[in-house]
């Protein structure tokens, strides 16, 4: 008969528990779930300033600020962003705006409504019928 003070005897039984309550525990556990992707879209083409392609950019750039809400968490990193991505005139334009008149630079809608008056054929459209209307 087996000593039940044995050491060794009562290492081998407290292992041998401990590797059946392991792999229980390994059963039990529900599965890992894989961390989810953000969608990504690829950047618009640079934006350099031509009146036609200004709605366009800006609705590019629109979606991509809505689809990875963690890559632009603040208005000042979405208006970079738009920066980042004009050529020609309209990046000198903006490079102005946003050295000389950083109040038009205090929120994304009031960057964006700038771009809109120099660069949006439309909005430009609009807004001289709107001052031929007052002349009347």
């Amino acid at each position: 008969m087996t000593d039940p003070a044995d050491p060794d005897q009562l290492h081998n039984v407290i292992s041998s528990q401990g590797t059946s309550i392991g792999r229980h525990e390994e059963l039990a556990a529900p599965p890992a779930i894989p961390p989810s992707r953000e969608p990504w879209l690829p950047p618009p083409e640079h934006f350099n300033g031509e009146l036609s392609t200004c709605w366009v950019f800006l609705s590019q750039c629109a979606l991509i600020f809505e689809l990875p809400p963690s890559s632009f968490p603040l208005d000042r990193s979405k208006r970079a962003y738009l920066i980042t991505l004009m050529s020609g005139r309209a990046l000198t334009w903006a490079t102005a705006v946003w050295e000389q008149q950083p109040d038009i630079c205090v929120s994304l809608e009031g960057f964006v409504g700038e771009v809109r008056k120099v660069f949006d054929a439309l909005f430009s459209g609009r807004e001289a019928a709107r001052k031929l209307i007052q002349l009347r």
